[in-house]
C-alpha cells in the first residue's frame, strides 16, 4: 500500500479513516476494488480497510483473506441488506471518518484524500459524496442528488458525457451511499442508515435527516470513483425493486417533512402511487364502471371527492386512519372478489408492488411515527431551507400523459406549488 511521508502536509492533515466495502457474492469485483484501495495516496497508519460480508456463498471472504490480508473482515450470518450491514461496519470501524464504497467500484489514488477535504473545513459539513463515473470514465454515474416532492430520487447527471459540468464542489441534498464519507460519530448519533430501508433511497433519507438536524452534505468533485453498475442488486427482480422504491420514498417524507408540509404532500403521494399502480396494471377503469360499482356512484369516485375525503380524514383523524382507509379503497378498486363477482383479472407483479409498498407503510406506521418524532424534536433547519436543494421538485416519476396530468392537477389542488415554487 502506498503511503505519504509523515512530513508531508497532506499526511499531517489526514484524519483516521475507515473504508467499508460491503459485499454479497461479489468476488469477481473485489480484486479491482481492493487493488485501487491499496494504491490510495493516504497515510497507511491512518487508514483501515474493511470488508463487511453479507453471508456470501461465492468464496468472497476467503479470496480477500488470502489476497488482501491487511483487510479487516466482518462476516454477517445472513444477507442484512445495504443499510444494516453498513451500520454494523460503522459501529465496528476505528476511524474518525467512515467511507462507504460499493464492491463494484474502483477509485482514483486521491479518492479518499479529496473525499474527506470538505469534512475538515468545518461549517457543519459532516458528509461528502464522490463524483462517480462509468467504469470506462466516459460518462457520469452520479453528480448529485435529485429528489421530487414525494420522495423519489435520481442520480443527477446520470449518463451524461459532459463530465466538466460536474467539476464544482457544492452542497447537495444527499451523497450516493455507494461512494461517500461521513463523520462517524455524527453518523451513529443520528441513527446511521435506516435499517428498515434494506436498500434504495437510504442515502437520500440520511442526507435529508442530516440537513434537518443542522448539518450539511457536500459534493466532492475531485473525489473520483468508477462504477461497474448493476452488480448483485442489478439482478433483483423489477417488482422487488419497485416495492422498495415506493415504500422507501414514503418512509422518507413521513419521517422527515414538517407536519405543515406532510399534511399536504402525503395525500398527493398516495394518490399518485395509486395512479402508478393503475397504469402499471394495464386494466381499463371503464370496464368496472358500467352499471355502477356496488354501493357507489360515478360521482363518488371523482378526484375532487377523494381529495375532500382525504383532507377531512387527515385533519380530523390523523395519518394512520387515512392509511387504513386508503388500504380499504385499494382493495375495493383493484381486485376485491366481492366487487368482481368471483371474477379475477391478471395484472403484472410490478403493479401489485405499489399496493404492497403502501401496505408495508401501514403495517410499520407506529414505528415510523417514533422515528419521525426523533427527527422533528431535534431538527435545527426548516424544510423551506432544505427545499432549496431540490432543483426538480416536480420531476415526473412515471412518463405517461395521464400520469403527468394527474400530478399537475393534484399539485394545484393541494397547493404543492405554494410549498415548492413553480415548475422548473
Amino acid at each position: 500500500m502506498k503511503s505519504i511521508s509523515q512530513g508531508n502536509d497532506k499526511a499531517a492533515g489526514s484524519p483516521q479513516a475507515s473504508v467499508i466495502v460491503l459485499n454479497y457474492n461479489g468476488v469477481k469485483y473485489l480484486e479491482e476494488c481492493f487493488c485501487s484501495l491499496e494504491a490510495l495516496n493516504y497515510p497507511e497508519d491512518k487508514l483501515e480497510l474493511m470488508l463487511v460480508d453479507n453471508a456470501s456463498t461465492d468464496d468472497s471472504v476467503e479470496y480477500v483473506r488470502t489476497n488482501f490480508p491487511q483487510v479487516r473482515i466482518l462476516q454477517n450470518p445472513e444477507n442484512l441488506g445495504f443499510c444494516k450491514a453498513n451500520n454494523i461496519g460503522a459501529r465496528e470501524a476505528k476511524g474518525e471518518y467512515v467511507a462507504f464504497l460499493n464492491n463494484d467500484m474502483r477509485v482514483d489514488p486521491d479518492w479518499l484524500t479529496e473525499l474527506v477535504k470538505p469534512l475538515l473545513r468545518g461549517e457543519e459539513v459532516v458528509c461528502a459524496g464522490s463524483k462517480i463515473l462509468s467504469w470506462d470514465g466516459q460518462a457520469v454515474d452520479f453528480g448529485g442528488t435529485i429528489m421530487n416532492f414525494y420522495g423519489h430520487a435520481w442520480q443527477e447527471g446520470h449518463g451524461s458525457v459532459q463530465l466538466h459540468e460536474f467539476d464544482e464542489d457544492k452542497p447537495i441534498l444527499a451523497s450516493c451511499g455507494g461512494a461517500m464519507a461521513v463523520n462517524r460519530a455524527v453518523f451513529l448519533e443520528v441513527g446511521g442508515f435506516d435499517d428498515d430501508y434494506f436498500i434504495y433511497f437510504e442515502d437520500v433519507d440520511l442526507g435529508y435527516r442530516l440537513w434537518a438536524l443542522g448539518y450539511k452534505v457536500f459534493f466532492a468533485s475531485k473525489s473520483i470513483a468508477y462504477h461497474v453498475g448493476h452488480g448483485y442488486y442489478g439482478r433483483v427482480a423489477d417488482a422487488s425493486k419497485r416495492f422498495l422504491y415506493e415504500r422507501n420514498a414514503l418512509y422518507t417524507i413521513i419521517k422527515n417533512y414538517e407536519a405543515k408540509h406532510l399534511e399536504r404532500v402525503l395525500p398527493v403521494a398516495l394518490f399518485l402511487l395509486l395512479k402508478r399502480a393503475y397504469l402499471a396494471s394495464g386494466t381499463k377503469g371503464s370496464s368496472y364502471r358500467p352499471g355502477g360499482m356496488p354501493g357507489s356512484t360515478p360521482q363518488s369516485c371523482t378526484l375532487a371527492n377523494y381529495g375532500q375525503k382525504v383532507w377531512h380524514t387527515l385533519r380530523g383523524e390523523g395519518f394512520l386512519p387515512l392509511f387504513r382507509k386508503v388500504r380499504a379503497e385499494v382493495a375495493r378498486r383493484l381486485g376485491s372478489r366481492s366487487l368482481l363477482s368471483s371474477e379475477y383479472e391478471t395484472v403484472p407483479r410490478q403493479a401489485l408492488s405499489f399496493i404492497l409498498a403502501a401496505n408495508e407503510v401501514i403495517e410499520h406506521y407506529p414505528e415510523l411515527l417514533r422515528k419521525r418524532e426523533r427527527v422533528q424534536s431535534t431538527r435545527r433547519r426548516s424544510d423551506e431551507e432544505i427545499f432549496r436543494l431540490l432543483d426538480l421538485p416536480f420531476k415526473v416519476l412515471y412518463e405517461h400523459p395521464e400520469y403527468e396530468q394527474a400530478q399537475e392537477s393534484l399539485s394545484k389542488a393541494f397547493g404543492i406549488d405554494q410549498i415548492f415554487g413553480v415548475r422548473k
